[in-house]
Order: C-alpha cells, then structure tokens, then sequence
C-alpha cells in the first residue's frame, strides 16, 4: 500500500519566523503570523516544505496542485529509471538461417529498448568437435546487429555454449 505523505500547512506551523517562497520569487525570512496573512489573501495555501532547515521553508501554493506536481515528478522519475532487462536467444549449430534472422529481429527490437540481448548457442553431442561453425553463426548475429548492439566481448565458449552479449548502443 502506499505511503501516504502529510503536509504540514497553515496554522499546524509551529516557529516564530519561517522563509517564504512565493510562485516566483523569495519573499525572505517573515514571521509566520504575516506568511500565513499573505496566502489567505492570495486564496492559497502555506505549505512547509522543508522543516529541517533554519530557518524553516514555507511555499506559497495551492495544496492540491502541489500534490500533483510532487506526483508528476514522482511519475517522471519513475519512468527514467527502467531497470535494463537481459533477454537471451537460444541457437544451435543446426539452427536454419530463416531462424536466425527471425531472432535477430526480435533481438533488435529489444536493442532499440535499451535491453541487454545474450545469444547463447549449445552444442549438443559431438557437435562441439566442429566449433568454428558456432563462431561463425555468431559473427553473422553480431554482423547484422552491429548499427543497434555492441557485444561487451567476444563470443566466449562455456563448456558446451557459445555466448555473447550485446548492450544497446
């Protein structure tokens, strides 16, 4: 559930003098009998913004345009820090072309998000007798991928796989 954030406004103002900000411009240190009289003039709310500071921040605003102003900005934040996911392919030595080219596909949309994409090709049996096969279906993978993806290193040979992997450009 989320946390619900409590304004200190108005009268529940504890302190002699605080420092008042306006829409615009900084109105200094005032008492906060006369800040109080300033936003009841302009209709408006005097919101303690940073209680911590000596002395104390007040700001002139409407209390619920606030809100959602701290809300959007909260919101924006949010939808800037996506976590980078890594989405990985599966090939194999006998994966056709058509295959290939398909997943590079999907790969590149992925790219284009600002994923990370590992490929990843197995060999199975004695298949791993023939290793320069699985070099080269990678190097047509980071071939094709090269205008969206830069591969962190060479593919490297893990036991029985064959892996790269691309971070967005």
């Amino acid at each position: 559930m989320a946390k619900r954030e409590r304004y200190i406004i108005n009268e529940q103002i504890r302190g002699d003098e605080v420092r008042v900000i306006k829409t615009n411009e900084n109105l200094g240190v005032i008492s906060t009998k006369k800040a109080l009289e300033i936003a009841k003039s302009e209709g408006k709310d005097l919101v303690l913004i940073a209680p911590q500071a000596k002395p104390p921040v007040c700001k002139i605003v409407e209390l619920s345009k606030y809100k959602y102003q701290l809300q959007q900005k909260a919101q924006k934040a949010k939808a800037k820090s996506k976590q980078q996911e890594l989405k990985e392919f599966r090939l194999g030595i006998s994966t056709g072309d058509h295959d290939i080219n398909i997943r590079v596909e999907r790969a590149r949309k992925f790219l284009r998000r600002k994923d990370k994409v590992k490929f990843t090709l197995s060999y199975k049996g004695r298949e791993i007798i023939h290793k320069e096969l699985g070099f080269e279906k990678m190097k047509t993978v980071l071939e094709s991928l090269a205008d969206v993806g830069t591969p962190e290193s060479y593919p490297k040979l893990n036991g029985k796989y064959l892996e790269v992997t691309l971070q967005p450009k």
